[in-house]
C-alpha cells in the first residue's frame, strides 16, 4: 500500500475507535484492518479499554447524563458531524472516562497523550571519581536508563542522540554546571522531567546518586543512591533506578507493564555496550569504517547484541548484509520494543517489501513521536526509490522534531541536488557543516553535491577539506584520488591512495593497493598493476576468510582478458566465487555481466545461459526486484555469440534502469559498433568521456578502451578530426607502455592512414 494511503487510515483510527465513521468509511477501514497488523493491533488495544469502560458504573451514569444533555443540541451540529456521530454516547463515555480515570487507559493514542506530559530527558551522568571517565560509565548508565524507561507507557523518553546533540552545542560555549545544564536541556527539548546523576564510587562497588525533578513545577520527583556489587553491575544500578522511576509514575495506574532487566534487552557486558555506544557515535557521523570496527568489537564481547548486527547491516559488504539482518532477527527478543520494530522494518526492506518497512517505521513515529530516526529512515527509503519530493517531506518532518539533526540535513542536501536545486542543496549542507564543523562527512557531502553539477575543482577542494579534518576518512580519500586519476594527475592520485595504504583498517589498506593498481592500468603498465594486486597477502587472506569481496580478483580478470588470456581471467572470478560461496551458499557469480561474456566466448554457452536463468529466478523470487539485470545478461550472451542486433534488443530492455551506468553503456556501445550502428555507438561511448562515476575508475581498462572504440566510431562516420583526437587520447594512456593488446599500434596506424588521406 502507498504510505500516504496508509497514513489516511491511521488518521481515521481515532474516529473508528470512537464509532464516529459512516458506513462507507467504516467498511473501508475494516478492509484495511484485515491487511494491516499494526492498525489492527491498535484497534484491539482500544477494545480492551472499552471493556473496562463498560464495566464501570460511575462512567455508565455519567455517559447517560452526557448523552441526554447532548440531544437538544444535535440540530446545531454541522451535517458532516451528524454523519459521523451514530455512536455519540460512546464518544461521551470515552470523554468522561478520560476525565475521571486518565491513568487507567490502555489505548495507544491516550498513552501517547499521557506520555506527552511526561517528556523525560536523561543527561549523561557525571563520573566524580574520574571526571575524564575513560570507561564511559556515566554515558553507559544514562543510555541504559533511556532504553529501560522507553519501554514504559507513561514516559516519553527523549532519544539519547538528541540529548547528546544539544549537549555538544552547549559544550562549544563552555560547559555549564549540572543544575544549569539540566535547565537548558529541558528548555531546548521541551522536557517536563530531567534525570541527572553522578557516579560517586567505583571501588569496591559502584555507587550512583540520581535525581529526577519536574521542570514545570520545580518539584523533586524522586532521588536516591543506588549501589551495585561492582562496576560490572552497572546494569543492576540502572535497573534499580529505572524501577523506582517507573513506580513513581505508575502508582495507582494501569500500564501495559513491560519491565525487563535492562541487560536482557541490551547486553550484560560492559565492554560490549561501551563499544556499541562508540559505534553509534561514529555511525551518526558517517564514519562508517570506525563504526564497523566498534560494532565488531562489541560482538566480540557479546555475540547476541542484536542492535550491533542491525547497524552492521548498513555497514558491511553486500555478502554480509543478509547475515547481519538474520542475526539481528535471531536475537530480536533481546531488544526493547522500539529496537524490535527497527529490526523488523530493516528485514522487510531488505526482502524487497519497502511498503511494510515504511509501515513499521510509521508505527515507531506514532508510539515514539520524539524519535527522529524513523521519519528519517522513511525519507531514506523514498530517496532510494527516487521519490525525492517525498524524501524531502520526511526529512523536513525529521527536522521539525530536531532542527539540528545533522544526518537529515545531510540527506536533504542530496535530495535537493537530485532535483537540480543547487542553492538549496548547498544551504542545507552549510547548516550541516555549521552543526558539525569538526567532522569530515559534511565536506565529503559538499564534494558530492559539486560533482553532481560537474564542478570538479570545487569538489576536489571539499574532499580535501574533509581529509584535513580526518586523514583516514575513506570516502573522501577514495573520491579525491579518483578525480585526480580521471584528470590524469597521477602524482596526486597516488598521494591519496598511499594514505589509504597506511590506514589501520584492513579494508582501507587492501583497497589502497587495489586502487593504486588503477594508476598503473591507466598508464598501460600491466606488470605494475599486477604487483599492486599481490600486496598484503595476509590481509587478503583474512578478507577471504570473512567471505568478503577482494576486488583484486576482478582487476586481475580485467587485465588477463585484455591481454588475451581468457582462461586466467575466468579462473580469477571462479576463485572469488569459491570464497564467497563458502560463506553464502546462495551467492551468485560475481560480476556476471563480465563472466558470462568470457565463458560464452570460451565455448561455455550452455553454462552461461544456465547462470543467467538462475539469476532471473533469484530476481523474480524477491518482492520488488527488477528483472532488468537479466535482460542485460541476455544481451551480453548474444553479444558474445556475435548476434549483435539481438544483443542490442535485449540490452535496451534494461536501458531505463542502467542508462547512467558505465558498464552498461560500454557494452551497448560495443554491440552497436559491431552491428555497424556508428551513431548509436558513439553516443554510448560519449556519455562517460569525463564522468566521475566510480565505475569509470574501477573499470579503468574499459575506460581507456572506450577512447579507442569511440575513435573507431568517429572514423566510420567520417569525423576524422574527432577520431584522431580520441586515438591520441587513447595513446596518451597506453601509447608509451604499449601493453600487449595490439591496440596501441593499431591506433598509430589509423592516425597515419587518416592523415595520409588528407594530403
Amino acid at each position: 500500500m502507498d504510505p500516504r494511503e496508509h497514513r489516511k487510515y491511521r488518521d481515521m483510527l481515532h474516529a473508528y475507535e470512537l464509532g464516529m465513521l459512516d458506513d462507507t468509511d467504516r467498511r473501508d477501514m475494516e478492509l484495511h484492518l484485515m491487511e494491516c497488523p499494526g492498525c489492527f493491533e491498535r484497534v484491539s488495544s482500544f477494545l480492551e479499554s472499552a471493556e473496562i469502560i463498560r464495566n464501570d458504573p460511575e462512567i455508565k451514569q455519567l455517559v447517560k447524563e452526557a448523552a441526554e444533555a447532548a440531544r437538544p443540541e444535535r440540530s446545531r451540529v454541522r451535517k458532516w458531524l451528524i454523519k459521523l456521530s451514530p455512536a455519540f454516547a460512546l464518544v461521551a463515555l470515552v470523554l468522561a472516562f478520560l476525565l475521571l480515570k486518565p491513568w487507567d487507559i490502555i489505548i495507544s493514542p491516550d498513552k501517547e497523550a499521557v506520555a506527552s506530559s511526561n517528556r523525560l530527558a536523561v543527561i549523561p551522568f557525571e563520573n566524580l571519581v574520574d571526571p575524564k571517565d575513560p570507561d564511559n560509565l556515566g554515558r553507559i548508565i544514562s543510555s541504559l536508563l533511556i532504553v529501560d524507561l522507553s519501554q514504559s507507557d507513561f514516559l516519553q523518553v527523549i532519544s539519547e542522540q538528541r540529548v547528546n546533540d544539544r549537549l555538544a552545542e552547549l559544550r562549544e560555549n563552555g560547559a555549564p554546571g549540572l543544575p544549569q545544564l539540566a535547565e537548558i536541556i529541558a528548555s531546548k527539548l521541551n522536557a517536563d522531567l530531567v534525570l541527572t546523576g553522578t557516579v560517586v564510587q567505583t571501588e569496591p562497588g559502584l555507587v550512583v546518586n540520581a535525581t529526577l525533578y519536574s521542570t514545570k513545577t520545580g518539584i523533586l520527583e524522586t532521588s536516591g543512591t543506588f549501589r551495585a556489587d561492582s562496576v560490572l553491575s552497572v546494569f543492576d544500578a540502572a535497573d534499580q533506578l529505572a524501577r523506582q522511576i517507573r513506580e513513581r509514575f505508575s502508582e495507582n495506574r494501569q500500564e501495559t507493564y513491560f519491565d525487563p532487566m535492562v541487560s536482557d534487552i541490551t547486553t550484560a557486558s560492559l565492554k560490549a555496550y561501551n563499544h556499541y555506544l562508540n559505534g553509534l557515535e561514529y555511525f551518526y557521523h558517517n564514519q562508517n569504517l570506525r563504526a564497523e570496527e566498534e560494532f565488531d568489537k562489541a560482538l566480540d564481547e557479546d555475540s547476541s547484541l542484536a542492535m550491533a548486527y542491525y547497524y552492521l547491516s548498513y555497514l558491511k559488504g553486500p555478502l554480509e548484509i543478509r547475515r547481519m539482518i538474520n542475526l539481528a532477527a535471531q536475537y530480536i527478543d533481546r531488544t526493547g520494543i522500539k529496537e524490535q520494530m527497527y529490526i523488523k522494518s530493516r528485514r522487510a526492506h531488505f526482502e524487497g517489501n519497502t511498503t511494510e518497512a515504511i509501515t513499521i517505521l510509521t508505527e515507531i513515529t506514532n508510539r515514539f513521536p520524539d524519535d527522529k530516526m524513523a521519519p528519517s529512515r522513511i525519507a531514506v527509503y523514498n530517496y532510494s526509490l527516487g521519490h525525492y519530493f517525498e524524501a524531502i517531506e520526511y526529512f523536513n518532518r525529521t527536522l521539525e522534531i530536531d532542527s539540528n539533526y545533522a544526518p537529515a540535513l545531510n540527506m536533504l542536501a542530496y535530495c535537493y541536488g537530485e532535483i537540480g536545486e543547487l542553492d538549496k542543496a548547498l544551504a542545507a549542507n552549510e547548516k550541516y557543516i555549521e552543526l558539525t564543523p569538526d567532522q569530515p562527512n559534511p565536506f565529503d557531502s559538499r564534494g558530492d553535491i559539486f560533482l553532481k553539477f560537474n564542478r570538479w575543482n570545487d569538489a576536489i577542494g571539499s574532499f580535501e577539506n574533509a581529509i584535513e579534518i580526518d586523514s583516514s576518512f575513506f570516502s573522501s580519500l577514495y573520491k579525491v584520488a579518483c578525480l585526480y586519476l580521471l584528470e590524469d594527475n597521477y602524482d596526486m592520485a597516488e598521494k591519496y591512495y598511499r594514505l589509504m595504504i597506511k590506514d589501520s583498517n584492513i579494508f582501507t589498506r587492501v583497497n589502497g593497493y587495489n586502487y593504486l593498481s588503477y594508476i598503473h592500468s591507466y598508464q598501460g603498465d600491466f606488470p605494475g598493476a599486477f604487483e599492486c594486486l599481490r600486496s598484503l597477502p595476509s590481509d587478503r587472506t583474512e578478507i577471504g576468510n570473512r567471505g568478503e569481496y577482494d576486488y583484486a580478483f576482478y582487476q586481475r580478470a580485467l587485465l588477463y582478458d585484455e591481454m588475451g588470456m581468457p582462461d586466467s581471467a575466468i579462473a580469477q572470478i571462479d576463485r572469488q566465487y569459491e570464497i564467497i560461496k563458502a560463506h553464502n551458499p546462495n551467492a551468485t557469480i560475481p560480476w556476471a555481466y563480465f563472466y558470462l561474456r568470457m565463458i560464452t566466448e570460451n565455448g561455455q554457452l550452455d553454462r552461461a545461459r544456465e547462470i543467467s536463468e538462475n539469476i532471473k529466478t533469484l530476481l523474480e523470487s524477491g518482492s520488488g526486484n527488477s528483472i532488468d539485470y537479466y535482460w542485460f545478461l541476455r544481451g551480453i550472451i548474444e553479444y558474445a555469440r556475435g548476434e549483435y542486433e539481438r544483443a542490442i534488443d535485449f540490452m535496451e530492455r534494461a536501458e531505463d534502469r542502467y542508462k547512467d551506468e558505465f558498464f552498461f553503456n560500454y557494452h551497448l556501445g560495443l554491440a552497436n559498433l559491431k552491428a555497424g550502428n556508428y551513431v548509436r555507438a558513439a553516443h554510448y561511448f560519449e556519455i562517460h568521456l569525463r564522468d566521475p562515476n566510480s565505475m569509470t575508475v574501477f573499470l579503468g581498462v574499459w575506460k581507456i578502451n572506450s577512447y579507442f572504440y569511440l575513435a573507431e566510431s568517429y572514423q566510420n562516420l567520417g569525423q576524422t578530426e574527432q577520431a584522431i583526437e580520441m586515438y591520441q587520447r587513447f595513446l596518451k594512456h597506453w601509447g608509451d607502455r604499449n601493453p600487449p593488446t595490439g591496440k596501441a599500434d593499431l591506433a598509430r596506424e589509423r592516425i597515419d592512414r587518416i592523415l595520409r588521406s588528407q594530403l
